[in-house]
């Protein structure tokens, strides 16, 4: 069943069309025009304030957009609004939720006229979506000028929030090209509170995939050495058990892959169970932070593991192709089989541990803590230790106490040095592994073979429902039919 049909153009001159397949009502809606009140009527050059879904049916409605660039447009159409109201009295095949939105080319962003202060632009489905397709988010710009503002150094930051509830079955997809929350005004003022983006998915998330997400790598770790997107600025990504009473599942990430670089970006997997299976970035990272409370199977980096904080229960393998810089790893028992391809530096690898309560609290070593580790380069003033508890914080000492459990396999091939790292007595300068048992080789270590940037992996069959063709704003096989459909119903 065909719905609802929107066609209109964009400031740039861009065309774009939204459909709705299946059961439901879609209303589009474009911010005011030049007396602040009015709509600019739907067919005129303007922006999209919101875009409504109502009554869909969580196993047929699918919401299609498609922009056609015009000669001079840059082929992108901005959003401030993405809405489908939770169910009153949820029955059956109505209200609970959608089963795809397919907009690759539609953005959201700050489509306010004029320079308005604060945003808080968001996609909220509070009853789910199978499948999430769509261009990103870019927080830096008002696009409701011409040309659009620059990002201002406001009072408050712009909050950009994708809220997606429990859908009815299999889980959750997100797919998008990028997150931008760059702002060049804090390399004048740092000072200046920086812009958010958060997803915030309810159960299972089965794929989030991006090329980038961008981010401003001069902002500072918090206190415990981490990046918390939620607070400091930047991009969270969250799956977590659903907050609705009756509704029974727990957060986990299936497959978690960004092509490119990643830069100012947070993880969080909360819940009973809750396990991230695969993380993949393929470019380079700056202050990125992964929190899985149960573990984390597979982590890989393309292109090294920099300013990347892990937190989990266990980790099974973690493949880092030029080593890492700046990092830590916190385990609460097995960090499984760790290969780095060059050089580990000023990084610190804990398992067997559970974190400190407070700002800065040191973490406490339990029973455990096992891992298995390759490193293809030297170690420079870096910590790797198995259920160790170090006196007064300095590994290496004759005091520090060392839990019987705790077992290291190592084999570096270049050299070990900590005589310029605090957190190592003097006497262990050229130790770096810590535990009751360690088994320490000296050799060559093949390099992991992790996939670099670029990398675009589609998704394998069924694990996006709903979406046929991920043709990178191309129309869909489906929008083609209805398009075929139409004609023939042309009079």
């Amino acid at each position: 069943m065909l719905s609802t049909v929107y066609h209109g153009v964009d400031f740039d001159g861009d065309l774009w069309t939204l459909r709705l397949v299946g059961p439901g009502s879609l209303r589009v809606t474009n911010q005011p025009g030049t007396d602040g009140v009015t709509p600019v009527p739907i067919g005129e050059p303007g922006l999209i304030d919101t875009i409504t879904v109502q009554g869909a049916n969580p196993s047929k409605t699918r919401l299609i957009g498609v922009v056609e660039q015009a000669a001079g447009g840059d082929g992108r159409v901005f959003f401030e609004n993405l809405l489908s109201p939770a169910s009153v009295s949820p029955g059956p095949g109505t209200g609970v939720g959608m089963l795809a939105i397919d907009m690759p080319d539609f953005w959201l962003g700050d489509t306010s006229p004029g320079g308005t202060e604060q945003v808080q632009g968001r996609i909220d489905i509070p009853d789910g979506v199978v499948t999430l397709h769509f261009g990103g988010v870019e927080t830096r710009a008002s696009f409701g000028a011409e040309p659009p503002d620059p990002p201002s150094a406001d009072s408050q930051p712009n909050r950009f929030s994708i809220n997606l509830g429990l859908p009815t079955r299999v889980g959750t997809s997100i797919i998008l090209d990028r997150v931008d929350t760059t702002n060049p005004e804090t390399l004048v003022d740092p000072l200046t509170p920086q812009d958010i983006v958060t997803f915030n998915v309810s159960g299972r998330l089965n794929v989030f995939q991006a090329n980038t997400i961008e981010g401003d790598p001069t902002l500072d770790l918090g206190e415990t050495g981490s990046f918390d997107g939620q607070n400091s600025g930047g991009t969270t990504i969250i799956s977590q058990a659903p907050q609705v009473p009756g509704q029974v599942a727990t957060g986990a990430i299936g497959r978690f892959r960004i092509g490119g670089n990643a830069t100012n970006m947070t993880v969080q997997v909360g819940g009973n169970n809750a396990r991230l299976t695969n993380f993949f970035i393929g470019g380079e990272t700056n202050k990125v932070t992964i929190s899985a409370v149960e573990g984390v199977r597979t982590a890989m980096f393309g292109l090294g593991m920099d300013t990347v904080s892990i937190q989990a229960g266990e980790i099974e393998q973690l493949k880092a192709n030029r080593g890492a810089v700046g990092s830590s790893i916190l385990v609460g028992r097995n960090a499984g089989s760790l290969t780095f391809g060059g050089d580990v530096i000023n990084t610190n690898v804990l398992a067997g541990y559970t974190p400190g309560t407070g700002a800065g609290a040191a973490p406490t070593a339990q029973s455990g803590g096992q891992m298995g580790v390759r490193v293809a380069g030297d170690v420079f003033d870096s910590i790797f230790a198995a259920s160790v508890q170090p006196f007064e914080g300095v590994f290496g000492g004759p005091n520090e106490l060392e839990l019987p459990t705790g077992y290291i396999n190592a084999k570096v091939e270049g050299l070990i040095d900590n005589s310029l790292n605090p957190l190592v007595s003097p006497e262990s300068f050229d130790q770096a592994f810590f535990a009751r048992r360690v088994r320490l080789e000296a050799g060559p270590v093949i390099p992991p073979a992790a996939p670099g940037a670029p990398f675009r992996p589609q998704p394998g069959p069924g694990r996006t429902p709903g979406v046929d063709g991920l043709s990178g704003g191309q129309p869909s096989p489906t929008f083609r039919f209805i398009e075929r459909l139409n004609a023939r119903q042309t009079p």
